[in-house]
């Protein structure tokens, strides 16, 4: 049987994964979000299409819509995206003109927002890997001692 001080070593590198990947995706959230400061083009849009899927419990339902715009060079570009809109409405769509199949129905505040939530819980697991860890690393010499007394009683 695994140790405490195991358990609390995988469960610690399981929380230092997943709050690495949380803070990275921030990052990228917000490098997103300063790049359509800098760059970033908003335009109107029309929802094309838009279906929901059914989660397995209340308030699980998501609704996402197609978006149909034209950049300002005259391309047309379609892309899915959250929303609640109807089919046929009028939607803002923000995008970056070197990659305006990546446009979004989120204004750059709103990803700025939501990439510095993402990094808070990345923060917080790699808080809680850290503190893990040290109760891992307390464990030890108990379970050293309970080893030697094991094999000195024979």
């Amino acid at each position: 049987m695994a140790g405490k001080a195991v358990v609390l070593t995988v469960l610690g590198a399981m929380t230092a994964f997943i709050g690495y990947g949380l803070f990275s995706v921030g990052v990228e959230g917000f490098r997103t979000a300063a790049e359509l400061d800098a760059h970033g083009r908003s335009t109107n849009g029309t929802v094309v299409a838009r279906y929901t899927t059914q989660g397995g419990g209340p308030g699980s339902d998501r609704t996402r819509v197609k978006v149909r715009f034209t950049t300002e060079p005259g391309t047309a570009v379609t892309f899915w995206d959250g929303g609640n809109d109807q089919v046929g409405d009028t939607v803002r769509v923000h995008y970056i003109p070197e990659h305006p199949e990546s446009a979004s129905l989120a204004s750059a505040a709103a990803t700025r927002l939501g990439a510095g939530l993402v990094i808070l819980m990345g923060i917080m697991c790699l808080t809680l890997t850290v503190i893990i860890l040290l109760l891992g690393v307390r464990e030890l010499p108990r379970e050293w001692r309970a080893a030697r007394r094991r094999r000195a009683d024979g």
